[in-house]
């Protein structure tokens, strides 16, 4: 309970090195230890997601590892664990920078250089602080720098405007006219260097040879990747891979090589730009890749009874008690939705810009349904049929029948409209968002196929704004477990409660009243956060995905948050929340971002018909251990904590079918070694059960 792991995608390799005496791959999305396949990502101590360089120094047994963003963590590891992770996050936290990637690292004389979008840091490890960091560029202007070498006691600087160099030992290295350049007019990426020559690769993918630094000449062209690996230099074109060094080359084909490594043990691994890692063994290329989605690009995800499909561009993902299955499919492209039948959910149905495709498992069934339309929701009602609603539609409401056929059914007051954010209620109520700006709230009669007695009303998003800006977009929809149906908007949340006379008039949103830290002073339910995405747990607790925020667990009346997720306080990827799913039935919350999808093992889950599949877990609870949950009550049962004497030790309610005691009693102080009696009663007080739990300290 509140621990979290990641669902990231390893495909997209930067580098292979060895470290410490082990071959770890580097992705994207983390550490790979190769061949075994065992991950390290932001779940497990690192700063950030994106890394895009890394280094190891063994004069300090660290690993160098530089992001996207600007952030640069130098790590300890203790076999295939994190054991300390010093973050320099200056240039990550720099309000002025626009680009601020870590391109490179070089170890100088103590100090660790820094190859940047922005120019060079140079580093003091023993410190772990930025020293001093500058440009090379002639007029003292900010200058990506691409890599970094030294060649004849020579620091040589690639970049977008030449090759840039000035001696190792030069007194004020720092300072830009100290530096000269070399080719100039020409672009270049990468620097490595082989036997005395140094190899440069430019833009244009010509392969360049330097016996010195006055002269050079054309060694290759076509020429895709060029590294270096100890003594060893890689050269890739699209069909082969070369070794400078020692001449050998190996055929290659749909790969795209950043990195290349020979470990100890003679075994060589390709870190991939699309395919992650891969070992070749002549004549034959392995993958090794931790066991995740296809790809972090993902377009739509769903989530049925601890079933989760995702699908983005050409790829198909399902998680289940196995872990993840991917596939590959051409078909999938533009996904929109992805819903998974509730009444039988290893069926799924995918809206993409070719129609609706239909998947057994991860398995393809058909194609092509409803091709043409212009899909703006996909949605199951209760008994598992599916209804697809389209924009710009004379009949927008289509209902997919037993025998695969679908029947397409008018609503005047929605139709020719464009739809999005469609939800379906308990009620069996079908609520869709109309142009961004409007409501639309549909009821299908007993025979779905017959429109005469279908419900149905369109009305303008309004809100009783209480002084506060109106918002101007509506986003999604979301029908919690009390019947209420929930709005994201651009101005934050709000709630509709559904009444009668909603198919005869317009009904009013209300906003969320909450409590602040000032005095006095009331502010609304997000209403300074652009909401994505709206998820109801277990509990009937809302789970708030923003665009810029991360993601904020409310209260089941949204008056008061609970937790708030974000970049720096949790593993999340990214603080632009797309989507989130919950499951029910164990209260793991799924948060899909725009960089990829982890999980959080939350506190709620849906409540039992009876008490006899109570579990209390961990037990015994161990000194190491700071929560007892206890799952399997009945709908938010009352439940007490008494020592052996029978004194009250703590009490609250279940959230849906789940309570989680953090070990301290109603007066703060942490508990003692013990046995514990767990009471649990029904809200009616007509079912009762008791338990045991055992504390040791």
């Amino acid at each position: 309970m509140g621990t979290w792991r990641d669902h990231f995608a390893y495909n997209e390799g930067v580098a292979a090195m060895s470290a410490g005496g082990q071959t770890i791959g580097v992705a994207t999305a983390g550490l790979v230890f190769l061949p075994d396949a065992q991950k390290l990502s932001k779940v497990d101590g690192l700063s950030d997601f994106g890394l895009s360089a890394a280094d190891y120094d063994s004069t300090q047994g660290l690993l160098l590892l530089g992001y996207s963003n600007g952030n640069i963590d130098l790590v300890t590891l203790s076999g295939t664990s994190i054991s300390r992770v010093s973050n320099i996050a200056d240039v990550k936290n720099d309000a002025v920078l626009s680009a601020k990637g870590i391109n490179r690292f070089l170890r100088i004389d103590g100090y660790i250089f820094v190859a940047t979008d922005f120019g060079i840091l140079k580093i003091e490890d023993k410190r772990i602080e930025i020293n001093d960091n500058f440009t090379v560029d002639e007029n003292g202007g900010a200058l990506m720098i691409n890599d970094l070498i030294v060649f004849n006691d020579t620091v040589v600087a690639a970049t977008p405007q030449g090759l840039y160099v000035c001696a190792k030992d030069h007194p004020q290295l720092s300072y830009f006219g100290s530096w000269r350049k070399l080719q100039s007019g020409t672009s270049f990426v990468s620097l490595a260097l082989s036997e005395g020559q140094m190899y440069t690769l430019d833009t244009s993918g010509n392969c360049l040879k330097f016996s010195n630094l006055l002269s050079s000449l054309v060694f290759a062209t076509g020429v895709k990747m060029l590294c270096n690996d100890g003594e060893n230099c890689w050269m890739a074109t699209t069909s082969n891979l070369r070794n400078i060094t020692s001449g050998d080359s190996i055929s290659i084909d749909n790969m795209q090589p950043a990195g290349v490594h020979v470990s100890n043990a003679g075994e060589l691994f390709i870190a991939d730009a699309q395919r992650g890692f891969l070992k070749y063994e002549y004549p034959d290329f392995t993958p090794i890749q931790p066991n995740g989605p296809q790809r972090n690009a993902i377009a739509a995800m769903d989530e049925q009874d601890g079933r989760v499909v995702i699908a983005g561009a050409g790829f198909f993902s399902e998680f289940g008690n196995t872990g993840w299955e991917n596939a590959l499919y051409n078909e999938l492209q533009q996904v929109k939705y992805v819903s998974i039948n509730p009444v039988a959910t290893q069926n799924s149905h995918i809206a993409t810009s070719n129609g609706i495709l239909a998947f057994s498992g991860s398995g393809l069934v058909t194609q092509g349904e409803l091709q043409g339309k212009n899909l703006g929701g996909l949605e199951f009602n209760s008994k598992g049929q599916l209804f697809a609603f389209s924009s710009a539609d004379a009949t927008p409401v289509n209902v997919r029948k037993e025998d695969g056929s679908w029947v397409s059914l008018t609503a005047p007051e929605f139709a020719g409209k464009a739809i999005t954010g469609v939800t379906s209620s308990q009620s069996n109520n079908f609520w869709g968002i109309v142009g961004g700006t409007s409501l639309f709230v549909y009821t299908p009669s007993n025979d779905i196929y017959d429109t005469s007695d279908d419900k149905s009303n369109s009305f303008a998003i309004s809100l009783r704004n209480d002084f506060a800006a109106t918002p101007t977009s509506g986003y999604t929809l979301s029908a919690d477990r009390s019947g209420e149906v929930w709005i994201s908007t651009n101005k934050g949340a709000a709630v509709y409660t559904p009444q009668s006379s909603m198919f005869t008039s317009s009904l009013e949103a209300r906003r969320i009243h909450q409590k602040t830290s000032v005095e006095g002073y009331v502010a609304y339910l997000l209403e300074f956060e652009v909401v994505n995405a709206i998820e109801i747990d277990g509990g009937n607790r809302k789970w708030f995905g923003t665009r810029n925020a991360g993601v904020f667990l409310e209260t089941p009346d949204g008056s008061e948050q609970l937790q708030a997720f974000n970049t720096t306080n949790s593993p999340l990827p990214s603080d632009n929340v797309l989507d989130v799913k919950a499951n029910s039935r164990t209260g793991e919350v799924f948060i899909l971002t725009d960089k990829g999808l982890v999980s959080y093992k939350a506190d709620a889950t849906v409540g039992s018909t009876d008490f006899s599949s109570v579990k209390i877990y961990p037990n015994p609870v161990r000194p190491n251990m700071n929560l007892a949950t206890i799952e399997g009550l009945m709908e938010d049962a009352s439940v007490k904590i008494t020592d052996a004497s029978g004194n009250l030790v703590y009490e609250g309610s279940a959230n849906g079918g789940s309570f989680t005691w953090d070990l301290q009693s109603l007066n703060g102080h942490r508990v003692t070694t013990g046995v514990y009696f767990v009471f649990m009663v029904s809200t009616d007080g007509a079912s009762k059960k008791v338990g045991k739990i055992l504390i040791v300290r």
